[in-house]
């Protein structure tokens, strides 16, 4: 594992380090020694589970939904939802006194639900919608599910000690109701359960989804706390939100999975901001160097509105360069970061078990590593030291390569953070970017990320927009709020206007979809309002 190198970079900080039975031995300068578990299995390191309750690949975000359902009716395996869009031809499942007519109803059931969205990148596959727990209950979506199942809903609905039951339990009750349906979504939930049999599935309940293992497992994860609560707290409260509207029942549930997918992508950029700047943070101060102060997350997201038509986009727009700074610097190396983050709090726990929390926090460590030169000293030498076991260990570096990192002048995390991007390099995409993709990259409807050309940009489109309004109002319990006002309400998102010129441009989209008034132009005496 490259043991016989670890000394050459412990000369560069004045002390020693060895490995000895799958330890780390670590001995400062000052004379602490600090022995650290090497992973067995390094893969293990990439797990944040108070900041993600999985490993997620991109899929369709609208099964986000199908699998919360099936997991709150604490379903076995289920046969793919065209194995009832087969069956509907069969005799006695459709309420129709003839062949004739059967075969008509069912062509139209099949043309009107088995749906197929538009997808950026790749080709999605058909499934049957709207969702309701009579569908999705029995029968699963196509393929295999690789993004979340319910517990990712759990983790958001995460109040601090215990899952708030508020929207699970308005949730639960909108994939269950059957009130609203229209009559040919009734002849579709009665085909569901009539070709299911007995062990049919009709309704779905919070109780059933918070006495789940997804719900046990959730609860282990974040019993030390979220890593970042604030956003799981906005969740909550807009999921609420989007279900109360006053909508038809089609569009409540397109709500939600609205919401779920923005709430969620926003938390991916944040999260992997919030790491990577902490690690940028934690280099300076290992290196005893002053960090560079904190930039909130607040309006980092710029965008511009996407209104009717094309517009060109260059690569030097606000919108652009904001996608370049948070997407290409931190969303694409969240894994290489969680891993490294890790391995600093284990060595951390380690040599100051008093001091470090139970959950990984760099924000935590750069704050105890500042005038403690102990502890810089000790993160430094571990750091360098574990980027060459774990080199050794899983990317075959021959020697003269690891005597060359042994030797080299970079500070310990960076030589840590940049190894272990370098050996994931190729598959970054699928466990961050493509996720993030899937949820709001689209041709058209609910997206927040576009490609024109060769440039990738935000762009926030009108039925997000809708959303945000809603959102934004309801959080200031107003019906209506001034323009600036409703824009500092957008930057708790981490959304902001490009510049001042789409600030016009939103206001002016807003006033079209009959969501601002003006009183005159200045920010001041315009407000915006909701169409709900």
């Amino acid at each position: 594992m490259g043991a016989e190198h670890l000394s050459k970079r412990a000369e560069l900080a004045s002390g020693s380090a060895k490995v000895k039975d799958d330890e780390l031995v670590l001995e400062t300068a000052g004379g602490e020694q600090v022995s650290v578990l090497l992973p067995e299995q390094w893969t293990g390191i990439f797990d944040l589970h108070h900041a993600f309750p999985g490993r997620a690949r991109g899929d369709q975000r609208e099964f986000l939904l199908a699998a919360t359902i099936q997991d709150a009716a604490q379903l076995r395996k289920l046969p793919e939802d065209a194995e009832l869009r087969r069956r509907l031809g069969d005799r006695d499942v459709l309420p129709v006194p003839d062949d004739v007519q059967r075969n008509v109803l069912a062509s139209v059931l099949s043309d009107h639900y088995w749906i197929q969205p538009p997808l950026s990148g790749g080709r999605s596959r058909p499934f049957a919608f709207p969702f309701h727990a009579a569908i999705s209950g029995n029968y699963k979506p196509p393929g295999q599910y690789k993004m979340y199942r319910s517990d990712i809903l759990l983790f958001l609905c995460w109040d601090g000690r215990e899952f708030d039951r508020a929207p699970l339990e308005a949730l639960c009750k909108l994939l269950s109701d059957s009130d609203a349906l229209t009559l040919l979504d009734e002849v579709l939930k009665d085909a569901a359960e009539h070709t299911r049999g007995d062990d049919a599935v009709s309704e779905i309940s919070a109780d059933a989804l918070l006495d789940s293992t997804q719900a046990k497992k959730v609860r282990g994860y974040l019993a030390g706390g979220a890593f970042h609560q604030p956003a799981l707290d906005r969740f909550r409260h807009d999921l609420i939100t989007a279900l109360g509207m006053g909508l038809p029942r089609h569009d409540r549930v397109e709500a939600a999975i609205l919401t779920l997918s923005l709430h969620l992508a926003l938390y991916y950029y944040e999260v992997s901001y919030l790491l990577g700047a902490g690690l940028d943070a934690a280099t300076h101060a290992a290196a005893g160097t002053a960090p560079p102060p904190s930039a909130p997350f607040t309006g980092l997201l710029r965008f511009r509105v996407g209104a009717a038509g094309d517009r060109p986009v260059r690569r030097k727009d606000g919108c652009a360069a904001a996608w370049r700074h948070l997407d290409d610097q931190y969303l694409i190396s969240l894994v290489p970061n969680i891993g490294t983050a890790n391995l600093l709090h284990q060595v951390w726990r380690t040599a100051r078990p008093a001091e470090a929390p139970a959950n990984t926090d760099p924000a935590a460590l750069t704050a105890a590593l500042v005038g403690d030169a102990g502890l810089q000293e000790l993160i430094d030498m571990a750091a360098g030291a574990l980027a060459i076991a774990y080199a050794g260990a899983r990317m075959d570096k021959t020697d003269s390569e690891l005597s060359a990192m042994a030797t080299s002048a970079q500070p310990g995390i960076y030589l840590l953070r940049s190894t272990i991007h370098d050996h994931l390099r190729k598959e970054l995409h699928y466990r961050t970017r493509a996720v993030v993709n899937q949820l709001v990259k689209r041709p058209f409807g609910g997206s927040l990320i576009r490609k024109r050309g060769p440039v990738l940009f935000f762009e926030l489109d009108e039925e997000l927009l809708f959303l945000l309004v809603k959102f934004v109002l309801q959080r200031n319990q107003a019906t209506e709020l001034p323009f600036r006002q409703f824009l500092a309400g957008l930057a708790a998102y981490g959304l902001a206007p490009q510049d001042r010129r789409e600030e016009d441009e939103l206001a002016e989209t807003l006033e079209r979809l009959g969501m601002l008034h003006r009183y005159s132009d200045a920010g001041e005496a315009m407000y915006v309002r909701h169409l709900l």
